[in-house]
């Protein structure tokens, strides 16, 4: 009987004595998993502040609009360069609507972009260069950017970005308040091209209210040359004063406006207005494509337009030039 108690005794000794031994290995666990968590969330907070984006936007354009070299020493320009940027550093939703599109736009031989959005033109100067100028609207998984790059001239670009993977990724070169106007192009382009192909042509080609606007707006301007009677009645006085801003010439009257502008970048000496083609990239954002005769070749103007409706009337509410650039007849860039 003595026998029996005491290996009752030594059994449950036993069993105390593992049990001890399993919440330690326990807790050892449950403390690597904090001191996981923790670090994790402590590297999270590292990246949402403004110095870490700052450092991010540095890197991600490092090598935008710099000669780069092969395995065997030879210089290739930016343009050459065969690291997809798209792909490292876009967020992999704006990268994967950025492959739709362009693979669309192979079968149906549409040209998706006419600039590249890296540089923010159809070419780079040798001396170009990005800075961030302001970081705002961050939350723990977005934020804005505004950028002065330098590229012939010096412009304000803004960028929207969005945190995932554990970092930051460009999710918009061409954010509206929303951060969707270079999302909501992709989205319509992806739709326009599916309607070519699979048949739908009139829908595909069918225009708005806001395209018919523009159509008319550009026909009757160059017939105006765009004057100001002409401008009060079809822009809005936030438009105007874009482009009273614009004007940097002397003006004592302070009524001067660049009106250039609304079919050419820069100070190029263009010929009459060939065509023009609008396409719809938001619920009212349409991006313009002028093309004007320039001695041989032609001239290639890109624009966004905001419309707004006033008093049942469209009117232009805000714009942005996007570039400009010489394209020989055979489709070849100009000198």
């Amino acid at each position: 009987m003595k026998k029996i108690i005491l290996y009752a005794v030594a059994a449950l000794a036993c069993t105390a004595c593992g049990n001890r031994s399993g919440n330690a290995k326990a807790d050892l666990a449950s403390d690597a998993g904090v001191n996981a968590g923790t670090e994790l969330a402590e590297d999270a907070a590292e990246k949402h502040t403004e110095a870490y984006i700052r450092q991010r936007i540095d890197t991600i354009y490092a090598t935008v609009g710099k000669s780069v070299y092969d395995s065997e020493g030879n210089e290739l320009n930016y343009m050459q360069n065969p690291f997809n940027r798209d792909s490292a550093y876009c967020s992999e939703r704006y990268y994967a609507l950025m492959r739709e599109a362009s693979k669309l736009c192979d079968e149906t031989d549409d040209v998706l972009y006419e600039y590249d959005y890296w540089v923010c033109g159809q070419d780079f100067s040798e001396d170009w260069s990005c800075q961030v100028a302001k970081v705002y609207n961050m939350t723990d998984s977005s934020a804005l950017v505004d950028l002065h790059v330098h590229n012939f001239g010096d412009t304000e670009t803004t960028i929207a970005l969005r945190y995932e993977r554990g970092d930051w990724y460009i999710d918009d070169f061409s954010p509206s308040d929303d951060g969707n106007d270079d999302k909501a192009y992709l989205r319509t382009t992806i739709q326009r091209c599916k309607d070519l192909i699979f048949g739908n042509t009139a829908k595909a080609m069918q225009p708005d209210e806001g395209n018919n606007f523009l159509m008319n707006f550009y026909e009757a301007g160059e017939e105006c040359d765009f004057d100001k009677a002409f401008l009060k009645r079809h822009l809005t006085d936030r438009a105007l004063q874009y482009l009273k801003d614009q004007f940097d010439y002397e003006d004592e009257t302070g009524e001067g406006m660049a009106t250039w502008l609304f079919y050419k970048y820069d100070t190029t000496d263009v010929g009459p207005m060939q065509n023009f083609v609008a396409d719809k990239v938001g619920e009212h954002t349409y991006r313009v494509v002028c093309n004007s005769s320039h001695n041989d070749d032609v001239y290639r103007y890109l624009v966004l337009f905001d419309l707004v409706k006033v008093g049942g009337q469209w009117k232009i509410d805000s714009m942005k030039p996007l570039s400009g650039r010489i394209v020989n007849t055979n489709g070849d860039d100009g000198e």
